[in-house]
């Protein structure tokens, strides 16, 4: 079962579409994003339609709207790996975020990009550990960049 379109994740500076009739609306996460917007919100940012060629079948401002696994907390990726290995991947690992973005990181309040992800699985590669890093919940969100 799909579930519901949730406005509240939606980030206050994301550029809505409000385009009508548009050749990729329905698979356009501003276009969704727009047709799903709070009534709560007095403004939001959204494409100049003026700006868009009126016959053109592609869009600059197309972002697809699909679903990536987001990674949240990081409180067990280090179980059970060799201190030494551990505090290498440690150190490695925080240099990949700002110090106040890695605490929030840590505390779930902001997820690990499929990017990051990547990034540290290499680390993991790199240091000779052939397992995946483990993460404290894995869902499936929007990602709106």
């Amino acid at each position: 079962m799909e579930e519901a379109f949730d406005s509240k994740k939606v980030p206050a500076r994301f550029v809505y579409c409000a385009k009508e009739n548009c050749p990729v609306g329905e698979v356009c996460l501003r276009r969704l994003a727009y047709t799903h917007v709070s009534k709560e919100l007095a403004t939001i940012h959204c494409v100049n339609l003026a700006a868009l060629s009126a016959d053109s079948t592609t869009c600059p401002h197309f972002l697809p709207a699909i679903k990536v696994k987001m990674a949240w907390g990081m409180s067990r990726l280090l179980e059970g790996l060799p201190y030494e290995k551990a505090l290498a991947i440690n150190r490695d690992v925080r240099a990949l975020y700002p110090h106040t973005t890695f605490q929030r990181i840590r505390r779930q309040e902001k997820p690990i990009t499929p990017q990051k992800q990547r990034q540290i699985d290499a680390i993991f590669q790199y240091y000779g550990i052939r397992t995946s890093p483990q993460y404290d919940r894995i869902t499936e969100e929007y990602d709106f960049r």
